[in-house]
């Protein structure tokens, strides 16, 4: 029997040259967004913001938009609209899937509840760790909003975790739920792309969105000049885009830092992110939180050191040497000097670190993905047992 999947989540699009649904990201282009999940037919809903970006390319879906919104202020503004098509997006569904953390996920399980639908949850990163701990008002709106994402989580019955073990802690599913632990990281020319000598100055690259600055490229901007230091001629390049890149621009010129970091913008060339990343000699991803980073795995594959922050799934990855605490600017500095100081610790990273990702080879995430499909596509038999909505 078929089954209409319609996949919800709090991703952004922008129009294609041809005003078709598009993205700037190369991991979701074509079909892309529905990485892990093998359903041909899947109904994507989605932000699609009204303005077309001639570097956009088309993902491979029939896309139904949602109000494009940015912020909190937004998302209220917007939220009679928002539940309109939700409610006719779910009623549609024989399976609805959706991701958390997120504003449009949690809405997605609300209604889904109502409609009496089945749910499968994508659970890709920890809520509370995205909304901050360092003041009174953000431990308690953090401790609130990982209360619900639990909550929603429990009412799932199917679910597919993108670490081991980290959010699967924090967020457990219901005892009847039936649940995967993959990350849907897809290695491709990573592995096979010919190597590119590393840069002949000590060189960090870093790579991530800079719509926000959870990534945290303002820390090692922040961090550079302590590393320099030590390190003398070190320099930094941030691969990304995105609305805080002018204030990072600032940053590093009040810090004296403009002739020593490289904006290299939005790059949608795979090989040459990875010609950047292979020039580094050390991969950084400080980020204040993540589920499991695919570009972290990545750089892995083409045997890079790295730093990165201890928040979700990155501690699962790599060693404590290569961890740093989040938003500690003195640790960071000290890990990053170390690591560019020592070649032959370099060398010996990146071979554990190329050691460590088998399980993000293609052949395991093929029978992961096709574990979760099934497990997706069981949900829109109305023989099976239903989980009771906690």
């Amino acid at each position: 029997m078929g089954h209409r999947v319609v996949m919800i989540t709090d991703s952004r699009l922008v129009r294609g040259p041809g005003g078709e649904p598009a993205t700037t990201d190369p991991a979701l282009v074509g079909r892309g967004w529905n990485r892990g999940l093998d359903v041909p037919d899947m109904k994507y809903v989605v932000r699609v913001e009204d303005r077309r970006d001639d570097r956009a390319e088309a993902v491979d879906a029939e896309v139904t938009p949602l109000p494009y919104y940015v912020g909190l202020g937004a998302f209220v503004r917007n939220l009679p609209s928002l539940l309109r098509l939700l409610w006719k997006a779910v009623r549609e569904a024989d399976v609805v899937v959706t991701r958390l953390p997120g504003l449009i996920g949690l809405l997605t399980v609300v209604v889904t509840t109502v409609a009496r639908r089945p749910l499968a949850l994508e659970v890709v990163g920890d809520i509370s760790e995205a909304l901050g701990r360092r003041t009174l008002l953000q431990r308690m709106i953090s401790r609130t909003a990982a209360r619900l994402t639990a909550k929603a989580v429990k009412r799932a019955r199917g679910v597919r975790y993108v670490t081991q073990q980290t959010l699967q802690a924090s967020y457990p599913c219901a005892p009847a739920a039936r649940s995967v632990a993959f990350s849907s990281v897809q290695l491709g020319p990573w592995l096979s792309a010919p190597r590119a000598m590393p840069a002949e100055a000590p060189t960090i690259v870093a790579v991530g969105s800079q719509e926000q600055l959870y990534k945290g490229h303002d820390l090692l901007i922040e961090a550079l000049p302590a590393v320099r230091d030590e390190i003398p001629g070190t320099q930094l390049v941030l691969i990304g885009g995105g609305r805080s890149q002018g204030y990072l621009r600032d940053l590093a010129r009040q810090g004296g830092m403009e002739d020593h970091v490289t904006f290299a913008g939005h790059v949608k060339d795979t090989a040459e992110v990875i010609r950047h990343v292979d020039r580094g000699w050390v991969y950084a991803m400080p980020s204040r939180t993540e589920g499991l980073p695919r570009a972290l795995v990545e750089a892995m594959s083409r045997e890079k050191p790295c730093v990165a922050s201890r928040v979700g799934g990155i501690t699962e990855l790599l060693d404590d040497l290569q961890l740093v605490d989040v938003d500690d600017l003195a640790q960071l500095a000290r890990s990053l000097t170390q690591i560019l100081g020592d070649a032959n610790l370099r060398a010996r990273l990146g071979r554990e670190n190329k050691d460590r990702i088998s399980p993000y080879l293609p052949g395991a995430l093929a029978r992961a993905s096709q574990d979760w499909t099934g497990i997706v596509l069981s949900l829109g038999d109305p023989r099976r047992t239903q989980v009771d909505n906690l």
